[in-house]
Order: C-alpha cells, then sequence, then structure tokens
C-alpha cells in the first residue's frame, strides 16, 4: 500500500490497507489508511479512520521519523 501511495494510487493503497485491516487490524494500517484517503480528498473517510488509529493507541512517539510529518499533516487537516 505504501507503494501505490507514493506512486499516487490511492485507490488501490486503500483496497490493500482495506484488504490489511480486515485480516489483522492495527494502529498503523488504519494510520496509513488515513493518509491515502487524505491524499484522494476524502476528509470523512481519513478522519474515521485516523480516529480508528488513535483508538488503536497510535502515538507520534511510535512512528517512523519519516512517518511524523504524516502524522503532523493529518492532525492539521482533520481538526
Amino acid at each position: 500500500a505504501q507503494v501505490y501511495i507514493r506512486l499516487g494510487k490511492f485507490d488501490l493503497a486503500i483496497r490493500d490497507l482495506n484488504r490489511a485491516i480486515d485480516e489483522d487490524p492495527t494502529a498503523d494500517k488504519y494510520f496509513h489508511l488515513a493518509e491515502a484517503e487524505l491524499a484522494r480528498g476524502d476528509l470523512d473517510a481519513a478522519r474515521r479512520s485516523f480516529q480508528e488509529a488513535l483508538q488503536l493507541k497510535l502515538h507520534v512517539r511510535l512512528l517512523h521519523p519519516l512517518e511524523k510529518p504524516m502524522y503532523a499533516k493529518l492532525t492539521a487537516a482533520l481538526r
């Protein structure tokens, strides 16, 4: 899914992430789903996914340094 996001193929990323979440829902997967949904322009879906990630204990301290800017972007965009 990360490759699809980087290539701008957000629908394919969302498809893969939803499949992965169906098998094993994790905060990281919801975080990346929110990233893809925001990039696609679906703010409502991105907000729901980001909220789910937070409920599953996503915290900026746990993210890879390269993911922290996206966390800030999601937080700002989805207020």
